[in-house]
């Protein structure tokens, strides 16, 4: 492998040469059989014992004149020997490579090596993707995706209590939010509004194909019964934050009331796209304002579109969305489209 090693330095810097031709591109997904035609392949077998045959001295150099067989009987004869013993002197070692050397022709052997194995050697375009990491969910606003296929709404603060409660120990926990990251990597790319109502039992068993064992040591009663797919990113966002209610963790700042009459004001506007908005803020709350880092009057209506720049171009959220809120009324303008939501079962929703 050293001789291939020196050699590559001096070819693979000539076919860099061809830096305007159309380099091959493989990845993860790419064939075997395409691979292997890109990639060197060395096999000592394959490629090296038939040189070694072919440029082994005949006779002539040092012990040559007694043939060929001897002195390759020789060579061998020493190597083993060098083998078997536990210590061999300075001394003995050079003479063996002395010995292997003067049998062998090594320069043309590198030549032949570098010609054979090396011939086709070229850049290559390696296409890495990105993959996210366990854990990586709410942090890295992963959960955008999943409300563009299936509508989120927030689990009811007492059942997300009882949920909590029920989890009861740390490998329960990291069982259940292992589970909830697989669902929503495959909502994300194949759910639809309709899957929304449907049990997260149901789907875990019967769509990921989860075996029941797992399912078992993930579940509980209250989940079992209650969490539907449209539940999936608020009992996560709890979970992950370890509070049944997530506001809770919030900075005092932005839990100021709303204007006055704004509350009635946004429960009767039908515009309003609950289902879309109610998930946005929720994460927007949970993950920004706990520390308290960002200025109480800094436009609320704008920082939600940090989080789903999709909101910027929703006609419904560029008329419908008050002006006048600010990130002191985070809070309270998620109370107000909670309550609405689940007095009027997710109104404006569906406009």
């Amino acid at each position: 492998m050293d001789v291939l090693l020196a050699s590559s330095t001096g070819l693979l810097p000539r076919t860099a040469r061809v830096a305007d031709a159309a380099l091959p591109t493989i990845s993860y997904q790419s064939s075997v059989e395409v691979m292997r035609q890109q990639l060197l392949s060395y096999s000592p077998d394959h490629d090296l014992l038939p040189l070694l045959a072919a440029h082994r001295h005949e006779a002539g150099s040092k012990g040559g004149a007694q043939g060929s067989t001897k002195g390759g009987s020789k060579a061998d004869a020493m190597a083993d020997e060098a083998d078997g013993e536990s210590r061999v002197d300075e001394g003995k070692a050079e003479a063996i490579s002395d010995e292997i050397q003067s049998s062998f022709e090594l320069p043309a052997i590198e030549r032949a090596l570098a010609h054979s194995v090396l011939a086709r050697a070229t850049q290559l375009v390696v296409h890495v993707h990105h993959f996210e990491y366990q854990g990586e969910l709410l942090r890295t606003g992963k959960m955008s995706a999943l409300k563009e296929r299936v509508p989120q709404r927030p689990l009811p603060p007492a059942l997300l209590q009882a949920i909590c409660e029920e989890v009861d120990t740390a490998q329960k926990q990291q069982a259940l939010l292992q589970l909830l990251e697989q669902a929503v990597a495959f909502l994300s790319a194949l759910g639809t509004p309709a899957t929304a109502e449907q049990p997260l039992h149901e789907y875990a068993l019967a769509v990921l194909l989860l075996p029941e064992e797992v399912w078992q040591q993930a579940t509980t009663h209250s989940l079992e019964q209650h969490v539907l797919l449209c539940h999936v990113q608020s009992l996560f966002v709890a979970l992950e934050e370890g509070t049944p209610d997530a506001m809770e963790g919030v900075h005092p700042k932005y839990k100021q009331p709303l204007p006055a009459g704004l509350e009635a004001q946004l429960q009767a506007d039908v515009r309003l796209r609950r289902v879309v908005l109610l998930p946005v803020l929720h994460e927007f709350i949970t993950t920004q304002l706990i520390e308290g880092s960002w200025p109480t009057d800094a436009n609320l209506k704008q920082y939600l579109t940090f989080t789903d720049p999709d909101l910027d171009d929703a006609e419904w959220y560029v008329n419908a969305f008050p002006e006048n809120l600010t990130l002191s009324h985070a809070v309270a303008l998620h109370v107000a489209l909670t309550s609405s939501d689940d007095a009027g079962g997710g109104g404006g929703g569906a406009t």
